[in-house]
């Protein structure tokens, strides 16, 4: 077997090629997916995916194939999709506060795993929150500084 650690694009083979191809394309979360259209069986697209994604001919291949995109703009594309945006961040928090969301050997988050998911999804709610029902206005509140000289009425 081959050292994965020096491992060149040139070592992969035509489905590992099409999986990397499809996983630009996709986004690196999408790796099930990827597999799937790669060729891989029903059955074990995910830990392909999965395996797929560690190994060193692969990242090597997609680096690659990132460097020599044809356009900048479908390079910029294929690395914007490569890093999670707010609204995928709020859809897996939720997925998985909810259990849809299953761990690399198939099995149901558990309940710790959903309870920091959905204190997680509540506190970036309440950071948005504010903002939202403000509707442009901000209601300024000014206690007073104890210790702190009086002003001058006047008199």
């Amino acid at each position: 077997m081959a050292d994965e650690s020096r491992a060149t694009p040139a070592e992969l083979t035509q489905k590992q090629k099409k999986f990397a191809d499809y996983l630009i394309k996709l986004g690196r979360d999408r790796a099930t997916e990827a597999a799937k259209l790669a060729g891989y069986s029903e059955k074990s697209a995910r830990q392909s995916g999965y395996a797929n994604m560690q190994k060193a001919s692969v990242k090597a291949y997609i680096e690659e194939r990132l460097k020599t995109a044809a356009e900048p703009r479908e390079r910029a594309e294929a690395e914007r999709k490569l890093v999670a945006d707010g609204d995928e961040v709020l859809r897996f928090l939720s997925a998985t506060m909810r259990g849809e969301v299953k761990d690399q050997f198939g099995l149901d988050a558990q309940l710790k795993d959903r309870l920091a998911a959905a204190k997680e999804l509540q506190r970036i709610l309440d950071v948005a929150k504010p903002a939202e029902q403000s509707g442009g206005s901000q209601t300024l509140i000014i206690e007073p500084i104890y210790g702190a000289p009086e002003a001058d009425d006047g008199d």
